[in-house]
Parts: C-alpha cells; sequence; structure tokens
C-alpha cells in the first residue's frame, strides 16, 4: 500500500501531483501520511519549485506559500477580483514642509507612479511589511503596514517645497529595497525624480517624521520623463528625460552628488520623447525608439560601456494605413522570468506594449522577432502598463480605465490550483478565458468639479509586492486602486475566511451590506489604506482576435451580501466567481457596477 512505501519514495510521487488540492487529500489518507507531508514543509517546498519556479526568491513559510500562490492562480481563472481604493490616513505624519502654496490650477488630475513592496519580519507567514509609495502631485504618499506580530499602520506626507507648480510633480518613484547597500536600519529610502528635473535620494524615519537627503543625481535640470530602477545587488538607476535622453547612474556610490557613468542620446520629434526605457535584467536594458519602424533595441551594460545585444523591428501595416504618419512607439516593458519557457537566466523574455493596442511576447533566444501578440480588439488605445502574474498579465490602457487580463500558458499548458475547477459541461456561461474589466469610479478625494460621471481616463502604472503576492496596486488619475485577486468562496468559506480575510485585509464588515457606514469602515476610512469600501465592477468577455465581428458579452459585479445559493451553483456550473453576472443585452455596461 502507499502507506507503507518508504518517505523518498512517497516525496517523489508527490512531486507529481498537480494541484495543493492533491498534496491536501493525500495527507489525509491516514495520520503516516499526514506526518511525511507536513513534516518541515518539504513538499510543499517541492511543489513550489516544480511549479512556480519562476516565483524565485519566496519566504520560507512553504505551506502558507502554497496557498497563496495556488489561490490567486485560482481566482485570476474565475476572474475573481476584489477593488478598492487605497486613502492615505486623515492621521498621515507630515515630512517636511506641512503647508505649501501652490502658483498654478491645473485643469487635470496628477498622474499617479506607484512602488511597493513587501518582506517577511518574524517566524510566521503573518509577520509581514508592506511598503507602498506614491506620487500625488508635488507629494508623496509613504504607508508602511505591518501585520502579526507587532501589527501596526503608520501613513506620511513627505514633500520638501515650500512653493510648487506642475513642474514639480513626481514623475517617477522607486523604494530601495530592505537588500540594497545604502539602508539604514529602520528608515524607508526611495528615490524620486520631479518634472522639473531634481532626482534625489532620501532616507525617511517613520517614528520621528523626518527625512535626510543621501545624494542628488545631477541632470542638468532637464525636464524629466520617468525612472527606472535596475533589481540586484548593485543597483542602476535609468533616468529618462523628455529630450530623449537617457542618463545611467550607480546608486550604491557615496557620492552626496552623482553624475552619469554612461548616457544615450535621444532623438525627438514634434517634442515627443522617442525612447521608452525598461531594465530587464540587472545588466541588460530595453528601450524603445521611434525610428523609420517600430523598434526595441536591448543593450547589455558591461562595467561603464554599453552594447548592442539585439534590436528588434515592427511593421504594422493596418496601423500604418490608418494612421500613416504616427508610429506605435512603446509604452510599457515587463520583464519575465524564463523558467517557464525552459530557460534558467533571466533577461532573455519579456513583454512589451505598444501604441497600436497590442501587446508581444518576446524571446531573446528566438531568431523571431516576437513570439505571441495579445490583442482585445474591442479597446484601440495605446499600452501604458503591464503587470506579470506568473502565468497571467495585466495590461492598463491608455482610456476607458480598461484593465485586461491576458493568460501566458499555451493550450494544454496545466495551471495549478487549491480547489478542482468546476466542470463546464452543463454551463449556459462560457468558462472565463479572456476578460477586461473597467476601474470606472473616481477616487473618492477627487474635486467635485473633476467627479462627474464615470471614471474614463487611462489606468497609468501598476505594482504588486513580491512575486507571491496577490494584489496590484493600480495607479488611476488622482488615486490608486487596490485589486485583490481573491475567490468568494475562499473570502466566506468556513475553514478558508480566516485565513484569506487577514491575508488581503478584509474584516465581516467589509463583506456587510453596511460596509460603508459602520463603525468599523469609518475607522479604516480615519486609519487604514482602504476606507472607502469594495467597489461594484463591470467588464466584458473580449471576442477572440480572429471573430472581429463578434460582440462583446457583458458582466457586471454584485456585493459579497446579496449572494445565494442560485450564485453559488451557477458559479460551480460556470467557472466564473459567483459576483460577476451577465447583463441583459440591452442593458449598458456603465449602468450597473460602472
Amino acid at each position: 500500500m502507499l502507506a507503507d512505501l518508504p518517505s523518498e519514495i512517497i516525496y517523489h510521487i508527490a512531486t507529481f501531483l498537480p494541484t495543493a488540492s492533491s498534496l491536501t487529500r493525500l495527507s489525509q489518507t491516514c495520520q503516516r501520511l499526514y506526518k511525511i507531508i507536513t513534516a518541515d514543509d518539504r513538499i510543499y517546498r517541492l511543489f513550489i519549485r516544480n511549479r512556480f519556479p519562476v516565483l524565485g526568491d519566496t519566504p520560507p513559510f512553504w505551506k502558507d506559500v502554497v496557498q497563496a500562490v495556488t489561490s490567486r492562480s485560482r481566482a485570476l481563472d474565475r476572474c475573481a477580483v476584489v477593488a478598492r481604493f487605497v486613502v492615505p490616513s486623515n492621521t498621515a505624519k507630515v515630512v517636511g514642509i506641512r503647508d505649501t502654496q501652490r502658483h498654478d490650477r491645473p485643469t487635470i488630475g496628477y498622474r499617479p507612479t506607484v512602488d511597493s513592496y513587501e518582506v517577511w519580519t518574524g517566524e510566521r507567514w503573518q509577520d509581514r511589511e508592506d511598503v507602498l509609495a506614491w506620487g500625488a502631485a508635488a507629494e508623496i504618499a509613504l504607508r508602511i503596514k505591518k501585520t502579526g506580530t507587532g501589527a501596526h499602520e503608520t501613513w506620511l506626507r513627505f514633500n520638501d517645497l515650500e512653493h510648487v507648480s506642475s513642474h514639480d510633480d513626481v514623475r517617477g518613484l522607486h523604494l530601495l529595497r530592505p537588500d540594497h547597500q545604502s539602508i539604514s536600519a529602520g528608515k524607508q529610502h526611495l528615490i524620486y525624480a520631479r518634472a522639473r528635473g531634481d532626482v534625489s535620494h532620501i532616507a525617511i524615519d517613520p517614528d520621528t517624521a523626518t527625512y535626510h537627503q543621501q545624494q542628488s543625481f545631477a541632470t542638468n535640470d532637464t525636464e524629466i520623463h520617468s525612472l527606472d530602477l535596475s533589481t540586484g545587488s548593485d543597483p542602476i538607476l535609468a533616468v529618462h528625460s523628455f529630450d530623449g535622453n537617457i542618463s545611467l547612474y550607480k546608486t550604491t556610490t557615496k557620492d552626496p552628488q552623482v553624475t552619469p557613468f554612461a548616457q544615450l542620446e535621444g532623438e525627438t520629434e514634434e517634442g515627443t520623447p522617442r525612447h521608452f526605457v525598461k531594465f530587464l535584467a540587472p545588466s541588460r536594458l530595453a528601450v524603445g525608439h521611434g525610428k523609420i519602424a517600430d523598434t526595441i533595441v536591448v543593450s547589455d551594460l558591461a562595467e561603464d560601456r554599453i552594447s548592442t545585444h539585439r534590436e528588434l523591428t515592427f511593421e504594422d501595416a493596418y496601423h500604418r494605413s490608418l494612421w500613416p504618419g504616427r508610429k506605435a512607439r512603446v509604452g510599457a516593458i515587463a520583464p519575465l522570468g524564463v523558467e517557464s519557457y525552459g530557460g534558467g537566466t533571466h533577461g532573455e523574455v519579456f513583454l512589451a506594449g505598444w501604441g497600436n493596442s497590442r501587446v508581444r511576447l518576446h524571446d531573446l533566444r528566438s531568431p523571431k522577432m516576437f513570439e505571441r501578440e495579445y490583442i482585445d480588439i474591442m479597446d484601440s488605445n495605446p499600452i501604458y502598463c503591464i503587470q506579470p502574474l506568473y502565468d497571467r498579465f495585466l495590461v492598463g490602457s491608455g482610456s476607458e480605465a480598461v484593465v485586461n487580463i491576458f493568460d501566458l500558458r499555451m493550450h494544454n499548458y496545466s495551471h495549478y490550483e487549491t480547489k478542482p475547477s468546476p466542470s463546464t459541461s452543463c454551463s449556459y456561461d462560457a468558462p472565463p478565458n479572456e476578460f477586461s474589466f473597467f476601474l470606472s469610479h473616481h477616487p473618492p478625494n477627487v474635486p467635485r468639479n473633476r467627479n462627474y460621471g464615470t471614471y474614463r481616463g487611462p489606468i497609468y502604472t501598476m505594482s504588486s509586492p513580491s512575486p507571491t503576492s496577490s494584489t496590484v496596486y493600480t495607479g488611476v488619475v488622482d488615486g490608486v486602486v487596490r485589486l485583490d485577486f481573491g475567490s468568494t468562496d475562499d473570502f466566506l468559506g468556513d475553514n478558508t475566511r480566516n485565513w484569506y480575510q487577514d491575508y488581503l485585509d478584509f474584516d465581516a464588515h467589509d463583506l456587510s451590506k453596511n460596509a460603508s457606514t459602520s463603525n468599523s469602515a469609518r475607522h479604516r476610512r480615519q486609519h487604514s489604506t482602504t476606507g472607502e469600501g469594495i467597489l461594484a465592477l463591470s467588464g466584458y468577455e473580449r471576442p477572440s482576435p480572429e471573430n472581429k465581428s463578434a460582440s462583446a458579452k457583458l458582466r457586471s459585479q454584485v456585493p459579497f451580501w446579496s449572494l445565494s445559493e442560485v450564485d453559488e451553483i451557477r458559479e460551480r456550473e460556470s467557472g466564473w466567481d459567483r459576483r460577476w453576472r451577465r447583463l441583459d443585452e440591452n442593458q449598458s455596461w456603465r449602468s450597473r457596477g460602472g
């Protein structure tokens, strides 16, 4: 019998099990198998390394890691997403200048640039520190949230200017990770850039609400477009100016003023930058050019030298026929871990989003220009941001508040889940496949003169705190939306609700009918990150790119408190998370949940 086999053979057999639920059922067979499987979490560790190798560094709480990443995969299978605004606390500490004078009247809201990370600070999965920062016009909002032992949350607002205008807006921001050589204990370090050309490295002490400028980066006061920071032990800062120049700086030097060690000269066309810059690996850089053809140049950094590794060139005849004078420039690049594709090095595989609404998968080991193309035929807007989520990725559109979910898996490629997938043999609805949804709510703190109708602006940026996280922080005009990918049955299940509600920062009031008016909700508005309640989203099932005449099937979310057994049955039959309901053909998608 299986239970009589030696432990090593059982370990070997367990590595072939396809899902976490298979491990759980195996452990429930008898007491001996339970002891073998739960001993030191060894099997869960092997499961992660075999099934999710691209995760890289993960905390050593293997059973919890398995639960987190497999539930995220299942939530993405079901398009199960919960959206809430991140609202700075009314009691946030002020770092720097408290009262500033503004010398202009912006007609549009600010464009947030967002960064986040999480680290484990104790001996349990629950002992985490989640750090979130974003540029809010001329200020920087910083939230430090500790869970588990010593749980608390600190909000800070940083600004070092007495007089501000739109030229002082924060255009780029990167939190330095705890393993950076410049980190001081107990402080949060970040590098930020203002539009007018100031790029600085500061250290903020959250306990005393003070800061110290560690370094400044010489830019000759040229207007800043964006920043990017490489990973690795010696991170490199790339400063992208509006004149197209890209300057590279060391961030581990002790010099108070840092000059660039290398520079890529840019080209301009009618005052528009022709470059987009993104690090694919610690020493590999991808730059989008608007030459005669649409181009991505991949370069390698060796000491102070830059050498071209590969040049990818594209011609889109359809795009050219519609807009002869416009080039489909790169708007977003996101590197992918390549273990999923059979390799062992980073910087070889990446996604690129273009101004013609296409996302392409590139593999530098292949002679082809791209391996696959992802298109939402219902949305012709440029791509602004891409966020990988293991075997899926999110895409933020340049208008209409659209977020696309795309699947990286090829046909017949197995996915990993915590529970069996529901059968769809008797389903009226097609199972979730390609789906897009709208973040069409205005942030709660938007002035009334800008808060009319539904939000139909860009999705500017996305950030996920770690490879295991189920959360994506998403920047929209004047605010940040938190997207949590979790299934309704996990939030409501008798055996799972506590783990998931704690992990994704929910409580019973969030799921109740009176969530927005309860005492708990009012307390969270003052002291927590998500005080405005759960948003009802709407979206559409994307037609296949080969079927351009098909219409989109519309869906809208319902509140947790309104769910019934009928919704649970529909979920089992269709594969869709039970909060999604099909809309009547004659009903506008923006009339519900918009």
